[in-house]
């Protein structure tokens, strides 16, 4: 993109999803990165979601699936996907649960993600997390106008930080507060990973009974 790097905005997101104790000091500080990037009132408004409680949606929500669909035992790591879907007659971003039995921590193309054996699904497709933050996000960073010449690599770009850092620090509250036996259904770890189905992904590490043991990203 012109003057947006995403290679330095990837770095810059999955460095703040590792290092950042809790939700509010994460997202405190993806937001601070934003109004670097763009220094308008985008931010301003995305200070106003309560990202703890959003966040806390999607634990329940975790919990239910896993509880109503468990997946097999042989399953050995969860994808946390962002997928673009047509809801109420506009594009929206949502999440949704995958799991593999390839899980493969040196695979840097993520590979494993495409081999999905477990896809919880419901009487109207897959079952996507109840968080209406990223549609908000979505909304938000595409609000400019049309007539601002740097507003579709600004508002891709803004999408792209908010909704993946977002989504990072959500599993990590999922890793962090989610029924354990649940997530692990019996095994002693399995991995976790999430990011876009059509582009980055953020390999997070492996769970196991005493948490989320992060792990390098593989080298691209």
């Amino acid at each position: 993109m012109s003057q947006y790097d995403m290679h330095e905005a990837y770095a810059q997101v999955s460095h703040l999803i590792r290092e950042s104790p809790d939700m509010a000091s994460g997202m405190k500080a993806v937001l601070a990165y934003c109004e670097q990037i763009q220094p308008d009132c985008i931010c301003r408004y995305a200070r106003e979601f309560d990202y703890l409680a959003e966040a806390q949606l999607i634990v329940q929500w975790v919990e239910d699936v896993l509880r109503e669909q468990p997946p097999p035992d042989w399953i050995n790591g969860f994808w946390f996907g962002l997928t673009n879907s047509f809801q109420q007659e506009q594009v929206s971003c949502a999440m949704y649960l995958a799991g593999s039995s390839m899980f493969d921590p040196e695979d840097n193309t993520a590979q494993w993600v495409t081999e999905s054996e477990y896809v919880p699904v419901s009487d109207v497709g897959i079952r996507l997390a109840p968080s209406a933050v990223f549609q908000r996000f979505y909304e938000l960073a595409y609000s400019r106008k049309d007539g601002d010449d740097d507003a579709p690599d600004c508002a891709v770009l803004l999408d792209y930080v908010l909704c993946l850092s977002f989504a990072g620090l959500a599993v990590r509250e999922v890793c962090r507060s989610a029924d354990r036996r649940l997530m692990l259904g019996g095994r002693a770890w399995r991995g976790i990973a999430t990011g876009f189905d059509d582009g980055d992904f953020l390999l997070l590490g492996r769970l196991t009974e005493q948490g989320l043991q992060l792990m390098d990203q593989p080298e691209k």
